[in-house]
């Protein structure tokens, strides 16, 4: 019979303390006791001594001047997270050396004040910033999708598309527990609905679930539901996972350079079975830490991504489509809703939107009238000329009514009514029959209701709708702004 009990020495007991941490963790701490130990030696401190024998006044003293006389190896500043890095280093050592807790103590508000007075210091050098990762913008991120580098018909490409597929709904950060991952760390079920997901069956350890007493929530909930298209990433994941190699626990195999035949015949003239695409070996940690770097230079991208973007990426998309604080942390993970606030940044089209009101506003003319301009598109236009037609009556009115909020996307445009103005110009093809294609350029300075009044047509009675693409205003994409015309109604599309 086995002893219910194991006896574990004392080194073993520290062993289990030590394995508490997470390697990140474990990285800073002996980062900060180099740097400290390093400072020591300079100033003839006897790091030994410091550790062990200094009261909490002169540890005090000697972490004030630490803190203000630190410099990297070339003799630069460091950047302000990695004072706060170093810090926190320090704080945990001390705190299980010799108790003493030199973040939060009173007895250390001297060096503290020193602290905050460097991290000020650097703030008016330029280097207090903290570079966040960026999300993938909508623009590269369609690079990405249709690059080769995703091309689901090759080992590689099918690996990479179900890479991305996966960091993007679990929202996995950055190198985290991926190239640790195993087939039969993954299940497929089936919700009320009758819709498939894929969702991580094994709970991981992660920066933010360390499996403490008070964590009883899964560290990653996020689904991978069907889209039942040809890019659905469940059918991708059934696919990966139907050519790994079955004698190879790990999720992450090393690709073949070619996909193999799907089945061979054997010497007896019977079939075997699919040839795995991938080899009996796990993809490297820097390969994989590294593959949305790879994909991003096979697709050029605007700038180079790496696999946290991916999670930035999920967190800034399921917050700018007004999904709750509380419901993303169930995906991201997080404990704190403030934790969010480092991945919810304005996109970058919002960002040149802005930019592109700021310039209208410097472009303005003093006349706000409407001004329609009525032209044949070039070459390469959407829309093939129509054959030319001359009205028969009288010339066209432009009309505009007072301004709406609604409307109004120029904050010094006045609300009055405003009187209405009259242009004459050539007719919208409204003489051309059914038979024809209607084309034109419509430009409007201030984005408002404009009417057009023509002579009647007599071969097209009934209204022809007609869309343009204006470079000239952005409007947000919930928004459809319509001109209606005399038997014809004009919509400005966003490109």
């Amino acid at each position: 019979m086995e002893p219910r009990f194991v006896l574990m020495t004392e080194e073993e007991l520290e062993q289990l303390l030590d394995d508490k941490d997470s390697k990140s963790t474990k990285n800073v701490l002996k980062q900060a006791l180099e740097t400290f130990n390093c400072y020591c030696r300079a100033k003839s401190l006897d790091f030994e001594k410091v550790e062990k024998e200094y009261s909490e006044q002169e540890l005090c003293d000697c972490l004030r001047a630490f803190y203000a006389e630190v410099r990297r190896g070339n003799g630069e500043l460091y950047a302000k997270r990695s004072m706060i890095t170093i810090r926190y280093g320090l704080q945990k050592h001390f705190l299980k050396t010799k108790s003493m807790d030199i973040v939060n103590s009173g007895a250390f508000r001297r060096a503290n004040d020193m602290f905050a007075a460097v991290l000020h210091k650097l703030k008016a050098e330029g280097k207090g910033a903290i570079t966040h990762k960026e999300p993938i913008s909508k623009e590269d991120f369609g690079k990405i999708l249709s690059s080769p580098a995703l091309d689901r018909s090759t080992p590689k490409g099918l690996q990479n598309a179900v890479f991305i597929n996966l960091m993007l709904h679990l929202c996995n950060r950055g190198r985290e527990n991926v190239k640790d991952l195993k087939v039969d760390d993954f299940d497929i079920a089936t919700d009320s609905s009758d819709r498939r997901y894929v969702y991580l069956a094994k709970d991981k350890l992660t920066k933010n679930h360390r499996g403490d007493n008070n964590d009883d929530t899964r560290s990653q909930c996020g689904r991978m539901y069907e889209t039942k298209d040809v890019n659905c990433p469940v059918k991708s994941f059934c696919d990966y996972i139907s050519h790994l190699n079955p004698g190879f626990p790990f999720f992450w195999q090393r690709p073949k350079s070619i996909a193999p035949e799907d089945v061979v015949n054997a010497g007896d003239g019977s079939q075997q079975q699919s040839v795995p695409w991938y080899d009996h070996q796990v993809v490297g940690k820097n390969t994989l830490g590294s593959k949305l770097k790879t994909i991003s230079i096979a697709a050029n991208t605007s700038r180079i991504y790496t696999n946290h973007c991916l999670r930035a990426t999920t967190i800034t998309t399921l917050d700018e489509h007004s999904f709750e604080a509380r419901h993303i942390m169930s995906v991201s993970g997080h404990k704190s809703e403030n934790s969010l606030k480092h991945y919810s940044r304005v996109a970058e089209g919002h960002k040149r939107q802005m930019s592109l009101c700021l310039s209208e506003k410097c472009h303005q003319v003093t006349d706000s009238g409407a001004k329609v301009r009525v032209a044949s598109p070039g070459p390469s236009s959407r829309f093939s000329p129509g054959p030319s037609s001359t009205p028969t009556g009288p010339p066209c009115t432009i009309s505009r009514p007072p301004l709406s909020p609604v409307l109004s996307h120029t904050p010094d445009v006045s609300a009055q009514p405003q009187p209405q103005r009259q242009l004459v110009g050539v007719g919208l093809g409204l003489g051309v029959g059914p038979e024809s294609e209607t084309s034109g350029e419509l430009e409007v300075q201030n984005p408002q209701q404009v009417t057009l009044t023509g002579p009647n047509s007599q071969s097209s009675p009934q209204s022809q709708t007609m869309n343009f693409v204006s470079n000239k205003l952005d409007f947000d994409q919930k928004k459809v702004v319509q001109y209606h015309f005399h038997q014809c109604t004009v919509k400005i599309i966003n490109k």
